[in-house]
């Protein structure tokens, strides 16, 4: 989430109210943030809750059907939503034009 927002661990932990020491410590699963610092990530960064606690996302689709992705996963949807809807169309295309070629 940090890396995603392109901010240092410093800037990340004043904004979720940490400390940089304990900002480290989450990141490399040494420590798990407590209910109040994932409600502040939540709140700063509109994240899913469930994905913050269990990795796991909901969708509404096929009336709630659970799936899951990967933080890599959630990670570049996030960047794909920064991009202009044109510019989303052209990675679509990417997409399917390297899924044709991996078929042949």
């Amino acid at each position: 989430m940090r890396k995603l927002h392109e901010k240092t661990q410093i800037e990340f932990a004043d904004q979720i109210g940490v400390s940089q020491g304990t900002l480290s410590e989450i990141e490399q699963n040494k420590y798990n943030p407590s209910v109040e610092v994932i409600l502040r990530i939540h709140d700063k960064y509109e994240t899913d809750i469930e994905w913050l606690l269990t990795g796991r996302a909901r969708a509404d689709l096929d009336h709630k059907k659970e799936f899951s992705i990967t933080g890599y996963e959630f990670d570049i949807l996030q960047q794909l939503r920064k991009l202009s809807q044109l510019d989303r169309e052209e990675v679509e295309e990417i997409i399917m034009l390297k899924l044709k070629w991996k078929a042949k």
